[in-house]
């Protein structure tokens, strides 16, 4: 099924370009609280050498010199992946002076030294031009009305077999906010005040508001509500940027996915079909680069060593960021993964167990490399 493209889109450079950069200057994007702290457990997706375990089957031999691009970092994202990634540089790059200043207190605010930020647009492919092994651009590019070319512009940025996180809003998903923000453009609303009062009349507004922690504060309702552009995608829109950007699909990241893209691909199909694909679309693409041998050492990721070392009671939960949900880190499970804080050969382990390392090595609490 080859879709079609949005017509009549507004040129990305020059007004859109600065509407956006005014929109968050004005509204940095989130504003969480700055004594909000991660645990290195609460980042443990956002980790270079486990990315590129999971998606590469290879192992990053020294993570200190490799870099990691956020492009279009909002005011948060960078502190996590400065914790994920302590040895490692982080590069935040956004068109907002305000986000980025607020996301480099943030990270001195929590003592994390390693990033460096750098206000500009990511379609200039002259600012921070890389290589890098990864770049998150989460939320970022339905915001560019040239899709492919945002991705085109990525890509450019990678490394061989450079790994790219996206999510952008899908039609199902977005439809209810996209139809109040449709409304608030027609009524001039400008504000995150006039907002709230459109939902004192409002069931459906209310209901929404009082479901998002991030509409309680005037950052969310303007990111949500009050965007001078978005866009919406089905899954297919997604498949044919990727291909004309040059780009392969590996996998997608949404809560409920399945690990294999081809199998997901047609779930969504089917959910998009009956207008019911509940959430955004998360997925990770990258340059192409040969396949690498059988899997012969497996080690933790190492964001997770103290959890499974020193935890000694309860189960810890981590959120199902990379599509499906992580069992409980239960005794009996941390037991297990403590036998790979350092790396062990696969041919030494039992089938059953290397059946259950591939299981957590999908979702990155171990990693796999040849």
């Amino acid at each position: 099924m080859k879709a079609s493209k949005p017509r009549e889109e507004p040129a990305w450079a020059g007004a859109l370009a600065e509407r956006m950069r005014r929109h968050y200057q004005r509204f940095p994007y989130p504003k969480y609280s700055l004594l909000g702290s991660i645990r290195a457990r609460d980042a443990w997706i956002f980790n270079l050498e486990a990315l590129w375990a999971r998606f590469r089957g290879r192992r990053i031999e020294d993570p200190a010199k490799e870099a990691i691009l956020l492009a279009g970092s909002g005011s948060f994202l960078p502190y996590p992946v400065c914790v994920a990634n302590p040895r490692g540089r982080v590069l935040a790059l956004d068109l907002s002076a305000s986000s980025l200043a607020r996301a480099r207190l943030h990270a001195l605010r929590h003592l994390r030294l390693n990033l460096e930020c750098v206000e500009g647009d990511l379609m200039d492919q002259s600012v921070a031009p890389g290589p890098f092994k990864y770049i998150d651009s989460y939320g970022v590019l339905h915001c560019i009305p040239d899709f492919a070319g945002a991705l085109k512009a990525l890509g450019s940025r990678l490394a061989e077999g450079g790994i790219v996180r996206v999510m952008v809003y899908s039609r199902d998903g977005r439809a209810d906010v996209e139809e109040i923000r449709r409304r608030c453009a027609e009524a001039g609303i400008t504000r995150p005040a006039e907002v709230r009062r459109l939902a004192r009349g409002e069931a459906g507004l209310r209901g929404l508001m009082r479901e998002s922690f991030e509409l309680g504060f005037d950052e969310g309702i303007a990111d949500a509500f009050l965007i001078p552009y978005a866009r919406t995608f089905v899954v297919d829109e997604v498949l044919e940027a990727l291909r004309e950007a040059g780009l392969e699909l590996l996998g997608f990241g949404h809560e409920g996915a399945l690990g294999d893209p081809e199998r997901e691909t047609l779930r969504i199909r089917k959910l998009e079909a009956a207008r019911a694909f509940p959430t955004n679309l998360c997925f990770y693409a990258g340059r192409p680069m040969a396949a690498p041998g059988p899997a012969r050492w497996i080690e933790l990721n190492p964001m997770l060593r103290n959890t499974v070392r020193f935890t000694a009671f309860g189960s810890p939960r981590l959120p199902p960021k990379i599509g499906a949900p992580v069992p409980p880190l239960g005794p009996e499970a941390r037991r297990f993964l403590a036998r790979f804080v350092h790396p062990l050969r696969a041919d030494s382990l039992s089938a059953a167990d290397r059946r259950s390392a591939r299981a957590w090595a999908r979702i990155l609490v171990l990693m796999q490399y040849s």
